[in-house]
């Protein structure tokens, strides 16, 4: 309930198509990350940039952790990287036609300025599309107006089409708008919990660890941020570069996470990619282009293990150890891990609920009839759900977000089994409260690293009448 729809949705679908494999899971996150790859490449065509520019510009986001592990996820993360470069793309196009008809005459002016009233439908159907995955997007459209103001583009406001936009992005990001008036607004809490947990520890000596991760691709980035905001053979595009540094530091301004701010990159590596193949179109220029080639192909052989899950647990623990990419193991608390949070996120689902299923098999049958199963957080009471029926489990109940909307079920929970919260969430609830197992996992994330399992019997209320006392409490 407090992210937007998109997410749930295609869900939905992805599972109604290609069922619960890995690959069913996987195969729209890296679809979506395949496609900015190849925007990457025609932002730099675009940009004037020729085949090394283009080509350059792809293999920067193909060398990436940032967008590498994105892809391998199935989380808002690559689709919004996919709809912030798709509107930054469109906002190339729309620059490059009001730079010919500005150039033009008659009617090729005429048909220039009509192909940029159409650049920015599009742009105004990318980001309301945007809105449906990542409230993010809200960030490129106050870039887009900030840039606008700043440059004489801002004549475009005088006429329909930026309006048109924008309510094309309200119309179509709608459901996102209205489910948080429907549902009392649980962004503004999530946003508080973040900031209190997770972006208070957020500063600017973590961006600039987060930023030296992605290795020599950082430089291409700046460089091709320099080159749009400053550079005279991009004078028509720097409204595309006020727009991404804009973007950027917002997101900076308001502590929001570095990862927040990545769908920039694959436009600044584009313009970064151009500038490098114009300075290189020399004698010797061979030589810088392979340089910088070697460079960020050096740094993707050495972080791939760090990107995707190509190591088992135990072998990438000691080689993240060995490089010195400790960077890429910090979570979002601020803490250490021994692996990427991502990674170790990853890690100890089934055991969970082989032990929890344990549990449920030792109790007499007319128990198990009876038995409620609770989850400590949305993570826990997902691989319940997930896992759960090849144990015959029931759904589990979670008071954490979006859960508690799914209810206590239907059974009165005579009998509960707890995994995750300590013994003092359930004491004032029932009458008897033990520890029947443990599930420890060293290379989990810090709350899934040593997991207690409880029996809770005799409860002072059914959970059907205790469950609006519980909204919020996990």
């Amino acid at each position: 309930m407090d992210f937007p729809p998109g997410i749930a949705v295609l869900a939905r679908l992805q599972h109604a198509v290609l069922g619960d494999s890995l690959f069913a899971i996987r195969a729209a996150s890296g679809v979506a990350g395949a496609i900015v790859v190849v925007l990457a490449a025609l932002i730099a065509r675009e940009l004037g940039g020729g085949r090394f520019a283009q080509c350059f510009a792809a293999f920067a986001i193909v060398a990436n952790p940032l967008f590498l592990r994105a892809a391998d996820l199935f989380q808002p993360v690559v689709f919004d990287q996919l709809c912030w470069t798709l509107g930054l793309y469109c906002l190339v196009r729309l620059a490059r036609a009001d730079a010919i008809a500005n150039t033009a005459g008659g009617s090729a002016e005429q048909e220039a300025r009509s192909v940029g009233a159409q650049w920015w439908i599009v742009i105004g159907v990318v980001c309301g599309i945007g809105l449906l995955w990542k409230f993010t997007e809200l960030t490129l459209v106050w870039g887009i107006v900030a840039a606008l103001l700043l440059t004489s583009r801002g004549e475009w406001l005088a006429t329909k089409w930026p309006w048109v936009a924008l309510l094309l992005t309200c119309a179509i990001g709608s459901p996102s708008i209205v489910g948080q008036v429907r549902l009392h607004y649980p962004l503004i809490g999530q946003f508080h919990e973040l900031s209190r947990s997770q972006l208070a520890h957020s500063s600017p000596m973590t961006w600039v660890d987060d930023m030296i991760v992605l290795g020599p691709t950082i430089l291409l980035a700046i460089a091709g941020a320099l080159a749009l905001v400053l550079g005279r053979a991009f004078a028509p595009f720097r409204i595309v570069g006020l727009t991404c540094i804009i973007a950027f530091a917002t997101i900076f301004a308001l502590h929001g996470k570095h990862y927040y701010a990545a769908p920039v990159y694959p436009t600044l590596f584009a313009a970064g990619a151009v500038w490098l193949e114009r300075v290189s179109d020399g004698r010797f220029g061979w030589s810088i282009r392979a340089t910088g080639t070697a460079a960020i192909l050096f740094y993707m052989i050495i972080a791939l293990p760090l990107s995707i899950p190509i190591l088992a647990p135990d072998s990438l623990v000691r080689y993240a150890a060995k490089v010195g990419l400790s960077a890429a193991e910090r979570t979002n608390s601020g803490t250490r891990l021994s692996l990427p949070q991502d990674f170790a996120d990853m890690l100890g689902w089934p055991e969970q609920v082989a032990a929890v299923a344990a549990v449920y098999r030792a109790l007499p049958a007319e128990q198990q009839a009876q038995v409620v199963i609770v989850g400590g957080n949305y993570g826990e009471a997902g691989a319940i759900d997930f896992y759960g029926p090849r144990y015959h489990l029931p759904p589990a109940i979670c008071t954490q977000g979006s859960y508690y909307l799914f209810g206590p079920g239907t059974r009165p929970g005579v009998v509960t089994i707890s995994l995750g919260p300590d013994s003092a969430a359930l004491s004032g609830m029932f009458d008897s409260v033990r520890r029947v197992g443990r599930v420890v996992n060293p290379l989990g994330v810090a709350e899934e690293q040593d997991v207690p399992i409880w029996l809770a019997e005799s409860p002072h209320r059914s959970w059907q009448d205790e469950w609006p006392s519980l909204a919020g409490r996990c």
